[in-house]
């Protein structure tokens, strides 16, 4: 699936109150003098990709200052088959996160990320040839959810087995060792 981010609009996300960016298919350039925002454009482009910041794990601390929710809309079209579809994402958080794709909601994040191929590279990634293991298998395991679809739910059905694992190996007293 060849789709692209055609439009984005921030509501209340880092330092936009509202806001709305428009893309063409192909490569787009953020110019801009520092602390105008580009950064946080694209971690919301991140964040409707993934529903993940690269920059922090605290969701909260996207919400513009002061503000009770923040709001991340995109517009997805497509290059290939129907080239005039227009998907709709939505994600808002407020006292807990909505998603709505097209406008109906949807229950699981699986159902929801991906809609479009997002790999941010900051400088901090470094730490992918330098940092530990665990580092390079997070960013793998995103690229693979991405170009795979299937793959996340081998991913959730993997960690589901190894969570398993290792609770039967902490309960010694329910599952006594077998000599």
């Amino acid at each position: 699936m060849s789709a692209y981010l055609g439009k984005l609009r921030l509501q209340a996300f880092r330092n936009y109150s509202d806001s709305l960016v428009s893309f063409e298919p192909g490569l787009s350039v953020l110019l801009g003098r520092n602390g105008q925002g580009k950064s946080n454009v694209l971690e919301a482009v991140c964040y409707l990709a993934l529903l993940r910041s690269f920059r922090t794990h605290t969701i909260g601390v996207l919400r513009q200052w002061g503000a009770d929710s923040f709001v991340v809309e995109g517009e997805i079209g497509s290059t290939e088959a129907d080239p005039l579809a227009i998907h709709r994402l939505e994600v808002s958080y407020g006292e807990r996160r909505t998603l709505a794709l097209d406008g109906n909601l949807v229950d699981r994040a699986s159902e929801f990320i991906n809609q479009f191929q997002c790999v941010p590279l900051v400088p901090e990634d470094i730490d992918l040839v330098r940092g530990p293991a665990r580092e390079r298998r997070r960013f793998l395991d995103i690229l693979c959810t991405q170009t795979r679809p299937a793959y996340l739910g081998h991913l959730q059905s993997f960690h589901l087995a190894i969570r398993s694992r290792n609770a039967i190996l902490r309960a010694t007293d329910t599952y006594p060792e077998h000599a």
